[in-house]
């Protein structure tokens, strides 16, 4: 099944002195008076509007805490030039993929200039900072939790990819 390109035009632009590319960022902020836990998804172009959806659905069953979802993006489906996914979710370099490896450069993208940002913009937990991501996205996702200190103080991965030193996991968003 083909992904559906998220139907919410993004907030704002982010530059990435890290990695020298351009994000497009999806923001919903909720209804309720801030502050708020973040939760930050990857592949925002595709992801952003069920994430959006899947996080008031648990806020409103009371499951979780109402929350911020950002979405990162790159405004260029998968596969096309400006979609860097491949770079920028992958620890590692891989013969398959020529750009790749380029996740701890992302990682300091996320941390030192989108999250500044963010917190600038909006009203948001400082420490409630939730990371999530499918497939590819997944791999930074896990990438992310095992840094020495993680920026992050929560993930969901979702379907990482296979391979032999890939390992499974997923956490939910503590409310």
């Amino acid at each position: 099944m083909k992904p559906q390109i998220t139907r919410t035009k993004p907030s704002f632009l982010s530059h990435s002195p890290e990695t020298g590319s351009d994000y497009s960022i999806y923001v919903d902020v909720p209804a309720s008076p801030g502050p708020h836990p973040v939760a930050l998804f990857m592949d925002g172009d595709f992801l952003f509007d069920p994430a959006v959806e899947a996080a008031r659905r648990l806020a409103r069953a009371g499951i979780i805490t109402p929350c911020l979802v950002v979405g990162v993006g790159y405004g260029a489906s998968f596969g096309k030039p400006g979609n860097h996914r491949g770079r920028d979710y992958t620890p590692t370099s891989a013969p398959e993929e020529p750009s790749s490896g380029g996740a701890d450069r992302f990682l300091g993208y996320l941390s030192r200039t989108l999250w500044p940002e963010i917190a600038r913009n909006y009203p948001v937990l400082e420490n409630r900072r939730l990371i999530g991501g499918h497939s590819l996205g997944s791999l930074l996702v896990l990438h992310a939790l095992f840094q020495e200190e993680p920026f992050f103080d929560a993930a969901l991965a979702s379907a990482p990819p296979s391979g032999g030193t890939t390992a499974a996991s997923s956490a939910s968003y503590r409310a």
